[in-house]
C-alpha cells in the first residue's frame, strides 16, 4: 500500500503543473578510480527496505534462473554510470560493482560516460543490446524531466526502460560557499540581483530542482550549466564562481564538515538529523499556492530516486534473474556496512515498483509537458 501511495502521489503532485506554471516567475574492494568518501562520524540510519513487488511475469522457474546463472558466469559486462568519476552516483556503482559479480557471476567493469548532465550515458545503456551485460545507475528526477521537456540529445523513453529496481533516494540541501555573499535562504529570497545556482547540466536533478525551488520561493535565478559532475559544481561555490547549488547531503558532507560550504536549505522525505537548524523547504513562511505546486512537483521527482536499468526488450527470466542479484546485493551485509560507513543509505524500490514509478513520471499530457517545458527553457545556461 506505501508504494501505492508514493505511485499516486507522483501521479497527482505533476498534475499541479496546470496551476503552478501559471503563476508569474519571479570491507570489500572497490572497483578501479577512487570517489571520494564522507566521513564516518556519524552513523547512518539502518536501510528501510519496502516489501518488494513481484517484477517478472508468472511461469519463471528455478531452471530457468538456473540457465541465466549459466549464461552470465564469467562474462564481462557493462555498469554504466552517466557521469565522470568522483561523483555519489559513481560512488554507488563502484560499491555495488562486486556484489553484482557475487550474486550474477558475471565480471561487472565500471563504464563512465559522462555528459548532458547524465543524458549521454542514459542513452547510451538505451541503445545497448537486450542482452543483459549493459546496466546502468540512472539520475532519475534530471532524466524525468529531460524527457519531459524534450531536451536536446534525449534518445530514450523512460517508461521503456527494462528496471532492475531503485537503490536509493537522497536527502537533498542548498548549499553556499562559506566566503559567499549570502548566508540563507531568506538572504537570496531577498536579493534584488540574480543568484547563481550551478549545475552539471538541463539532465540533471541538481538542475531541475534549482528551478523550481527557486521560481517556487520568489528568488530570481541565473541558472549555469556545464559540468561534469556535482563535485565541480561546488568547488565553483567556494571559490565564489557561483552563489549556490543543490545535491544531495551524502555528498556534500565532506565539505559541510570543512566549513567551506554552507547548508541554508534541506528537503526530503524527513529532516536531516546532523542539521537541526538548517530550515526544511516546505516549513518555509510566505510561500504562494502556486510555489507550494512547484515544491511539490520537485519533491515527487525525487522520488523516482536512483533506477539501476538495463536496456528494453530484455527477456523476462533475465530481467528477474538481474532483478534478484540487485536485491541481494542490496542486503549483503558486507554492502551495509560500507555504505554506512559513507553515509548513504538503500531505499530500495522493486523492478515493478521502480517501472511504474517511473511511468507515473514521464505521463503528463501535451499540454502539461508544455508548460513544464515553457518553464524550465526560460533559464539557458550560461556555461
Amino acid at each position: 500500500m506505501k508504494h501505492i501511495v508514493s505511485l499516486l502521489t507522483v501521479a497527482a503532485l505533476l498534475l499541479l503543473l496546470s496551476v503552478a506554471c501559471a503563476a508569474p516567475t519571479a570491507a570489500p574492494t572497490l572497483a578501479p578510480t577512487q570517489a571520494p568518501a564522507p566521513p564516518t562520524a556519524v552513523p547512518a540510519q539502518p536501510p528501510q527496505a519496502p516489501q518488494p513487488t513481484a517484477a517478472a511475469p508468472g511461469g519463471i522457474s528455478e531452471a530457468d534462473l538456473a540457465k541465466e546463472a549459466d549464461f552470465f558466469k564469467g562474462k564481462n559486462a557493462d555498469f554504466v554510470v552517466p557521469y565522470a568519476t568522483g561523483g555519489g552516483y559513481d560512488t554507488w556503482v563502484r560499491v555495488l560493482a562486486p556484489f553484482m559479480k557475487k550474486y550474477t557471476g558475471a565480471n561487472w567493469v565500471v563504464k563512465n560516460v559522462p555528459g548532458a548532465g547524465s543524458i549521454v550515458g542514459t542513452n547510451q545503456v538505451y541503445a545497448a543490446d537486450p542482452n543483459g551485460l549493459t546496466i546502468g545507475i540512472l539520475n532519475g528526477a534530471g532524466i524525468t524531466q529531460a524527457q519531459l521537456t524534450d531536451t536536446s540529445g534525449v534518445q530514450y523513453d523512460l517508461a521503456k526502460f527494462s528496471y532492475l529496481g531503485r537503490i536509493t533516494t537522497d536527502q537533498r540541501l542548498l548549499t553556499v560557499g562559506a566566503k559567499g555573499k549570502y548566508k540563507s535562504i531568506e538572504d537570496m529570497r531577498k536579493a534584488t540581483d540574480k543568484v547563481k545556482f550551478g549545475a552539471p547540466g538541463p539532465g540533471s536533478s541538481n538542475f531541475v530542482e534549482s528551478v523550481l525551488i527557486a521560481i517556487a520561493l520568489g528568488i530570481k535565478i541565473d541558472m549555469v550549466t556545464g559540468y561534469d559532475v556535482s563535485d565541480e559544481v561546488d568547488l565553483a561555490v567556494v571559490r565564489g564562481e557561483l552563489d549556490v547549488t543543490a545535491g544531495s547531503y551524502a555528498s556534500k558532507i565532506p565539505m559541510l564538515k570543512s566549513g567551506d560550504l554552507i547548508a541554508v536549505l534541506q528537503y526530503g522525505k524527513e529532516k536531516i538529523a546532523d542539521l537541526p537548524n538548517v530550515p526544511m523547504l516546505t516549513a518555509l513562511p510566505n510561500v504562494s499556492d502556486e510555489g507550494k505546486g512547484l515544491i511539490a512537483i520537485a519533491l515527487a521527482l525525487g522520488e523516482i530516486g536512483r533506477p539501476v536499468v538495463a536496456p528494453p526488450g530484455v527477456s523476462a527470466a533475465r530481467l528477474k534473474f538481474l532483478e534478484i542479484a540487485l536485491k541481494k546485493s542490496l542486503e549483503d551485509p558486507e554492502l551495509l556496512d560500507l555504505i554506512k560507513k559513507q553515509k548513504m543509505e538503500v531505499l530500495y524500490l522493486s523492478s515493478a515498483d521502480a517501472s511504474a514509478m517511473a511511468k507515473a513520471g514521464v505521463g503528463l499530457s501535451s499540454e502539461q509537458k508544455k508548460r513544464l517545458q515553457d518553464l524550465l527553457k526560460q533559464y539557458t545556461p550560461t556555461k
